[in-house]
């Protein structure tokens, strides 16, 4: 099942007629469902990659798992422990694992979540402009 399949089948149940509690509860249930899973879309879609870390069992060591490339420019998000300001983003550089990224490179029990690529500049269309233009000059 993909993530629009689940998301039209909540809906699908949320709209079901309830003729009893129990089944105005489970309509109730899947639509928050739906919700979290347009959430979820939205997320997947948006570019951001959460840093998860899993333990080498052969060396032991923790390791970044789908990492930026090193000297990669990129965008993170940063939650603090007071909870002022969160969370927001921050340009920084991916380099030797990103370990200054995550334990000393903020304020101090501030935590690097998420990081994103760095976009690619907007460039205009300059035939779309000019079209405009035209559109406008032949209206008046």
């Amino acid at each position: 099942m993909t993530l629009d399949e689940a998301i039209k089948h909540c809906e699908e149940v949320a709209d079901y007629d309830c003729y009893n509690e129990n089944q105005l509860e489970c309509a109730k249930d899947h639509w928050q469902l739906a919700e979290w899973l347009r959430e979820l879309k939205l997320y997947k879609e948006s570019g951001w990659h959460p840093f998860r870390q899993e333990q080498d069992p052969e060396t032991g060591l923790w390791k970044f798992v789908d990492p930026p490339a090193d000297w990669q420019r990129i965008l993170v998000t940063i939650r603090s422990q007071t909870g002022e300001n969160d969370p927001f983003v921050q340009e920084d550089v991916w380099y030797e694992n990103g370990y200054d990224l995550l334990e000393s490179g903020y304020t101090p029990g501030a935590e690097a979540i998420a990081w994103m690529a760095w976009p690619e500049p907007y460039v205009p269309d300059t035939d779309v402009g000019r079209m405009e233009v035209e559109n406008e000059e032949s209206h008046r």
